[in-house]
């Protein structure tokens, strides 16, 4: 896609008399307006970079952002059936109360990765540096029943799956706890990172953008995100008070799993106050796959939100309250554990409070404080056939942090500096897991540039104290202790703009992850995942580096991007299928966690170009491979001569290319999938088979006389109904993933 940019100057009456030692913040306003007729253009997503503060234009186009610190910041505007347009825009103190008129061009949106490397620090969610966005047009047409399905279609994207309810995703290679998940900057603390048949709670349904993130961004989350982070925004506490009451409401249908889903949002303003709700529910009975209704994968869902802000020229303080139940199936396996499958009930209970509190004018080398704090508890039940509940999960999390945006330092134009508690208790009926978690952390963020050169590097420090309730000698296990674990993380991003047309740069990241309580105390069956998992209690903490070579080409019709990327691990953590039953369920293998040298490595390459105005092609491609280092005594047992051996559940190759088709209010795409057969397998891993994948799309929109955006998407999905296995799936050699469907989606904008 091509991005369009330019630099307005926004002078602010910040003057105040008797509050000249307050850091005096300014208020951007303004009216956006269609290039060609001039008329406002309602529904358009704003966000200020480096700042937590989001807006959406209201029938007449008008918006406003208020607490906004002196500076230069980069504003994104994103609107259904316009190009994106990113200016700059500074703040400065004088008293003029001018407003600006921000022009879009009515083309219809790519809705591809847009990729912001100058100027960038927090984005309207929170998250900082250079990312990945999807919005719009593209994240309504890839909208799935999961988050991971939502983002399978962006390069190095795989989807670890066990079932439709449960899916998770990997980025080149890397998963679980090294792939932090978020919703407005709040990690998830669900148990979606301990095992494949647990679902990730945060719903991509009702989201404004989902953001992918790596490098020193990732370091305010957790020294562990080597393979990146994932933010869905929903901004559930406003920054800012909106002009007018706005929502949005859909619904949506599949008949894969003849599923019906539908929900709605909304925020109103209230003086100095602003106040969201929005609720969503699903019901779904068995997935359809070419070979026939894959038993026991019907799921259901209901979740509810609300949040309340109260906006000051100070800052903001506001609190947020979620709900979640959710219910699904996991496919019975005829040969070993569950022979008439599982059914898992979860629900999820959270309250969040944040504020932001504007500094003092020179007196400190910070102008801006936020702060967080919330609980999350998480139930999570396995229902095995007889009614009985075979294993249970609690999970109950507090988390606070205080973060601080610093003014210029030394050659840093600025950055973030922070620190961050945590306490978990987690434990799992069946699996001898009782434990308590105490974690600390503190970080630091800065951030330089100009023109051609972006600088942002970034440390942490963690500490991490696991406490079982008993601790002991176990005949499984053997000495049961309590461990506590010390480490630092860090990173660095640099990008070169060398000509007007390309740019090249490189990340490094170290990282640190102390093992889990599941991989070191686990001692039981888990038949949802057909396993016997045993834990390590002397597992070492896991070190990872993490390097990232790209090279972009950019001009108004052709985007290119190229990656190579090479991650290594001194102690690479994992459940190890051993081949043998455990001696207690003979019908389930045995699973031991492990620590071994690991290294994953790849390649990655995008290219988008407008063939005409209303034609364009995007193609893209990855190549992931993972290998671990065999022991000395390993190599003995099993009589092998060679040093190392795959990884399991890495993804294989794939090419993906798309043509679509834009005129007026109609978009049409056709894309095409070639996922390549995955050969290298690990130690009892078996292989999948390459297969193609032919997937359409048609969206319309249109407004009434009441200035409502309404939206229509349809997709068709497998068009040629192909029986194809993900290599990802617990479950592929026993069902195939869905086959032909359709999916219709409908959203009001108000």
């Amino acid at each position: 896609m091509s991005m369009s940019s330019g630099l307005h100057t926004h002078n602010l009456d910040t003057s105040n008399p008797g509050t000249s030692d307050l850091l005096q913040p300014g208020t951007l306003k303004g009216v956006v307006v269609d290039s060609e007729s001039g008329e406002p253009v309602g529904f358009v997503y704003l966000h200020l970079g480096r700042l937590n503060r989001t807006a959406v234009t209201d029938t007449d186009g008008r918006f406003q952002i208020g607490n906004i610190p002196p500076g230069k910041y980069q504003l994104s505007l994103h609107r259904v059936g316009y190009q994106e347009r990113v200016i700059g825009v500074s703040i400065q103190v004088t008293e003029s109360r001018e407003e600006l008129v921000i022009q879009i061009q009515r083309r219809e949106a790519t809705g591809e990765a847009v990729i912001v490397t100058d100027e960038s620090a927090f984005s309207g969610s929170g998250i900082e540096g250079p990312s990945v966005k999807i919005t719009g047009v593209d994240l309504r047409r890839d909208l799935g029943a999961t988050l991971a399905e939502t983002l399978s279609r962006q390069p190095g994207i795989a989807v670890r799956s066990l079932g439709t309810a449960p899916g998770r995703p990997v980025l080149r290679g890397l998963g679980d706890e090294r792939l932090l998940i978020l919703q407005d900057g709040q990690l998830s603390a669900d148990a979606s990172a301990f095992s494949a048949d647990h679902a990730v709670t945060i719903d991509p349904s009702g989201s404004d953008e989902i953001e992918i993130s790596r490098g020193p961004a990732a370091l305010i989350y957790g020294g562990n995100a080597l393979g990146g982070v994932i933010n869905v925004v929903k901004n559930r506490i406003a920054t800012s008070i909106p002009q007018k009451i706005h929502g949005k409401t859909g619904l949506q249908w599949n008949s894969a799993d003849r599923s019906v889903s539908g929900g709605g949002d909304i925020t109103l303003p209230l003086r100095n106050m602003a106040f969201h709700a929005d609720v969503h529910g699903k019901a779904a009975s068995n997935m359809h796959s070419p070979e026939g209704r894959i038993p026991n994968t019907q799921s259901g869902l209901l979740r509810g939100d609300a949040g309340w802000s109260f906006i000051q020229p100070w800052g903001y303080t506001g609190i947020h309250i979620h709900t979640s139940t959710q219910n699904y199936g996991i496919p019975p396996d005829p040969n070993s554990g569950h022979p008439e499958g599982v059914d898992i009930e979860m629900s999820q209970f959270q309250v969040e409070s944040r504020s932001e509190f504007m500094l003092s004018t020179g007196k400190t080398p910070f102008e801006l404080l936020e702060t967080r704090l919330s609980f999350i508890g998480y139930q999570h039940d396995e229902i095995e056939s007889g009614g009985f509940i075979g294993t249970s999960y609690l999970l109950q999390t507090l988390q606070g942090s205080a973060n601080a945006r610093t003014r210029p330092l030394l050659f840093f134009h600025h950055g973030t500096v922070g620190i961050s508690g945590e306490t978990q208790r987690y434990e799992v009926s069946d699996q001898g897991i009782d434990s308590r978690k105490t974690g600390g952390a503190l970080f630091v963020i800065q951030e330089t540039g100009n023109d051609r050169i972006t600088f942002q590097t970034g440390a942490r420090i963690d500490v991490v104290h696991q406490q079982p309730a008993r601790e002991g000698t176990s005949g499984i296990l053997g000495e049961i202790t309590s461990r506590t674990f010390t480490g630092w993380s860090g990173s660095i991003l640099f990008t070169y703009r060398f000509h007007p047309r390309w740019q090249a740069g490189f990340t490094t990241m170290r990282s640190f992850r102390a093992p889990g309580a599941e991989e070191l105390y686990s001692r039981g069956p888990h038949l949802a995942v057909y396993s016997y998992e045993i834990g390590n209690p002397q597992l070492e903490a896991e070190r990872g580096w993490g390097n990232d070579l790209f090279l972009t080409y950019q001009t108004d019709r052709l985007n290119w991007k190229g990656s190579l990327f090479y991650n290594t691990f001194n102690n690479y953590i994992y459940p190890r299928d051993t081949g043998q039953q455990s001696i207690p369920n003979p019908n389930i293998d045995l699973y031991r966690h492990t620590g071994s040298p690991a290294r994953i490595y790849g390649a990655e390459a995008q290219i988008t170009a407008d063939i005409t105005r209303t034609f364009e092609i995007a193609v893209s491609g990855t190549l992931t491979e993972g290998n671990r280092s065999l022991s000395n005594e390993e190599q003995e047992i099993r009589g092998l001569t060679n040093r190392e051996e795959p990884l399991p559940l890495i993804p294989p190759a794939k090419i993906q290319a798309e043509v679509t088709y834009h005129h007026q209010n109609i978009r049409s795409a056709l894309i095409f999938t070639r996922v390549f057969s995955q050969t290298r397998l690990a130690e009892f891993e078996t292989r999948t088979d390459a297969y193609n994948r032919l997937d359409a799309s048609l969206q319309y929109r249109f407004s009434d006389k009441g200035k409502k955006l309404h939206t229509i998407s349809l997709q068709g999905k497998n068009l040629t109904n192909a029986a194809y296995r993900n290599h990802l799936s617990r479950i592929k050699e026993i069902y195939p993933e869905p086959g032909i469907h359709v999916r219709l989606l409908y959203q009001l904008f108000f």
